[in-house]
């Protein structure tokens, strides 16, 4: 009897200690939100600043991988596996401030040729030849090869349409946030942590010097899509909790079930790109990777601090 007694007392004092510092951090987030909405904010800006610096010293505002401002692409035959890391490190050496991407294409697990992208523009890709012979360690004949080169101007044209077609499903994506909240005021907050989320990530891939490839836009494509429905997922807990709940409580709903969400797809993310051989799909990866960070970031501070500002807004008007 004495050991139940003593174990209830256990539990009891586990429970008041859970409810004491539950009690403190909805305290302390009910008093400061507002300052902890004013972290990302000022990241935006500060990324939006870097964006601009990057747009006035090279005429862009991100960096363009060879699929996006032209180039040439060689496809060599050949009859043993190759190191393409070191006959990267090679051509680089030979060629002075040019762009090569290698990677070596497998049938059943066989190497059976490699893919060279370059800057290298299509008349001089010939000297490329006798860099990769001395790799591979035998002549190539002219059928062992062939060369496919994409213009400037076919590239530039290609890039827009990818950037019009962001842009549209960034649209689209406001559309449906607002025909689900059918108020434009927190659809306005779900997009607008959007694009930070955006800004911020696209800031931080140009510091890291990511050369941005078609592939790259498809990730922030999927970007797009992640944020807002984390966005969405805290908003609609937000205003949409039950009776007798707070604003507080339906955040912490809101964050258990977005970080568990977030969480999940970090890992899959992270093992895909350590596992990936493919110099796209790890582009898409580290950009995701870097995204769901950020979302992270403006989700749970800034956009979670506007949903309650707008609650307050809200219930002061009706009191009024």
């Amino acid at each position: 009897m004495p050991d139940k007694h003593h174990k209830k007392e256990k539990a009891g004092e586990k429970r008041d200690l859970s409810t004491h510092i539950h009690s403190n951090l909805e305290k302390f987030y009910n008093e400061h939100y507002k300052i902890l909405a004013i972290i990302p904010s000022i990241i935006g800006i500060l990324a939006l600043l870097l964006i601009f610096m990057h747009y006035q010293q090279t005429g862009d505002f991100m960096d363009r991988g060879i699929s996006l401002k032209g180039g040439t692409t060689l496809l060599i035959s050949i009859t043993h596996d190759i190191n393409p890391d070191q006959l990267g490190a090679e051509l680089r050496h030979q060629f002075p401030g040019q762009e090569f991407n290698l990677r070596v294409l497998r049938t059943q697990g066989i190497a059976t040729s490699v893919s060279i992208e370059t800057s290298v523009s299509g008349n001089q890709t010939g000297e490329i030849i006798p860099v990769v012979e001395k790799e591979l360690g035998y002549k190539l004949n002219k059928d062992d090869y062939s060369t496919n080169t994409i213009g400037s101007s076919l590239s530039e044209s290609f890039f827009s349409e990818m950037i019009k077609i962001l842009l549209l499903a960034f649209f689209l994506m406001g559309v449906v946030v607002f025909i689900t909240f059918k108020s434009p005021v927190p659809s306005f907050y779900v997009m607008l942590c959007a694009f930070f989320d955006m800004m911020i990530t696209l800031a931080i891939v140009n510091l890291l010097g990511i050369k941005i490839t078609t592939a790259g836009i498809a990730a922030f494509l999927m970007l797009i899509n992640f944020s807002v429905d984390s966005d969405m997922l805290l908003t609609a807990r937000i205003l949409r909790r039950d009776a007798g709940t707070t604003p507080y409580q339906g955040f912490v709903s809101a964050l258990v079930t977005g970080m568990t969400m977030t969480a999940t797809v970090f890992a899959a993310v992270l093992v895909a790109f350590m596992l990936s051989t493919s110099p796209e799909i790890k582009q898409i990866m580290i950009i995701l990777l870097i995204g769901l960070v950020v979302d992270v970031v403006v989700t749970w501070l800034q956009n979670a601090a506007l949903c309650r500002w707008y609650v307050e807004y809200l219930e002061n008007k009706k009191g009024n």
